[in-house]
């Protein structure tokens, strides 16, 4: 490998301001020193655009511009968000008289009380078919007073954003190790009309507004805190800057059946590896750990997903590799073996798990509402675009049980056409 021509890299500095730079890790033992201060002079560069500044403390031996979202260096308070949509009546009830409430767990004796801008009856008089399920949680724990003000200063902000008077209901649960809010709100305003929250607020306005608040109301983060939080993270079951580290340190593995192989000393890469090890996926052999196939897809789906790991551990004791279904697979036949319904506390999604008829392989479907009739029936699945171009499965449900075929593999009958399909079930052509 050529030695880096540090003469030319500054020579060329000029070109890269308008551009993202991406730079693996330092080969040679003067390229750190050079980078670190190359990156030292463009970081006071103006015009250089969502520039960070490398923080070399971390591991001390390479340096990538990657977008981990949150800032875990910055001082400022760090907030959890997920939203769900709905646009079931039904669940929306469900969800305000069960869930929030917690009517469906016997062990919490205490059940919260719900609050908002209207009594739980007049939220029930307006109630629409749609709602939006919210779930804060602030990484310092707070009390409940202090998660109610923070629930009402969200809505207060998402009402500034929006334009608009919202009706919601708040709840707030204490039954897990770190306390969160539940909001559920109204999928119409106070003026009966529909709305939606934007794509830019769900992932990026609404992060921002409640870190600003909650540094004004609790001051920022001590060193101790933010070093607290950096290490909390490597124990954490979704991927994150520690995983991007290691894919740059990572090379191919010759090991059968994993991917990539990494060597290093650093304390903190190596406390992470020894987690994904017995997270399922890597093993230690002779002072060198090799991570399975997919392991980063793993981690980022099951940051999605709170039960594709679970899931997709279990699977490897029944001989069928869990795969994500989308919508580059196609069509595919099988039985629904298990159901999420993230009306449960500890799910955050709704999904189903289809055992293909291939005996071989099982596929987790992502799913935007409940569909508990799913269970234990045989189904053909594929994905559709709906009127707005978006994804959606297309899920068609076969009544009759499946046939054990000559090679006992289950055999599912052929989907009927939808002329056939209309006339069975009774609907004018």
């Amino acid at each position: 490998m050529q030695k880096v021509n540090w003469n030319k890299f500054y020579d060329d500095a000029e070109k890269w301001k308008k551009h993202r730079i991406k730079i693996r890790a330092p080969k040679y033992d003067n390229d750190l020193k050079e980078l670190t201060k190359f990156f030292k002079k463009a970081s006071k560069t103006v015009g250089v655009k969502n520039y960070r500044k490398p923080d070399f403390n971390d591991f001390g031996v390479s340096f990538k511009p990657v977008n981990f979202g949150f800032n875990y260096n910055s001082s400022k308070q760090f907030c959890v968000l997920k939203m769900r949509f709905s646009s079931n009546k039904q669940v929306h009830q469900k969800f305000l008289d069960h869930y929030m409430v917690q009517e469906n767990k016997s062990e919490v004796t205490v059940k919260p009380k719900l609050f908002g801008n209207l009594s739980q009856g007049e939220y029930k008089q307006k109630m629409s078919k749609r709602c939006f399920k919210w779930i804060i949680s602030p990484e310092k724990n707070l009390t409940e007073e202090q998660l109610k003000l923070v629930a009402e200063t969200f809505v207060q902000r998402a009402e500034q954003h929006l334009g608009k008077k919202l009706d919601w209901q708040g709840a707030v649960h204490q039954d897990t190790a770190h306390n969160h809010v539940h909001l559920l709100i109204n999928g119409t305003d106070q003026n009966g009309k529909y709305f939606k929250f934007p794509k830019s607020f769900i992932t990026k306005v609404s992060h921002q507004v409640m870190s600003d608040y909650l540094t004004a109301v609790l001051g920022e983060r001590t060193p101790e805190e933010i070093a607290l939080s950096k290490e909390n993270r490597i124990y954490a079951q979704r991927f994150t800057e520690y995983d991007g580290f290691l894919e740059l340190a990572a090379q191919e593995s010759k090991e059968e059946g994993f991917e990539k192989q990494v060597i290093t000393e650093e304390p903190k890469l190596l406390k992470r590896l020894e987690f994904l090890e017995n997270f399922g996926l890597a093993k230690y052999k002779q002072g060198v750990y090799h991570l399975e196939k997919g392991w980063a897809e793993t981690l980022r789906n099951t940051g999605k997903y709170n039960t594709y790991a679970e899931c997709r551990h279990d699977y490897k004791f029944k001989d069928r590799e869990l795969k994500m279904f989308n919508s580059e697979v196609g069509t595919i036949k099988g039985k629904v073996s298990r159901y999420y319904n993230m009306n449960d506390e500890e799910i955050w999604n709704n999904a189903i798990v289809v055992d293909d008829i291939d005996g071989k392989t099982s596929w987790y479907v992502p799913l935007y509402k409940e569909e508990d009739r799913l269970l234990n029936k045989n189904i053909e699945l594929s994905m559709s675009k709906n009127q707005k171009g978006y994804f959606i499965p297309d899920i068609f449900v076969f009544e009759e049980k499946a046939k054990k075929g000559n090679a006992g593999k289950e055999i599912l009958p052929q989907k009927p056409s939808k002329k056939t399909y209309e006339k069975e079930n009774g609907i004018e052509l």
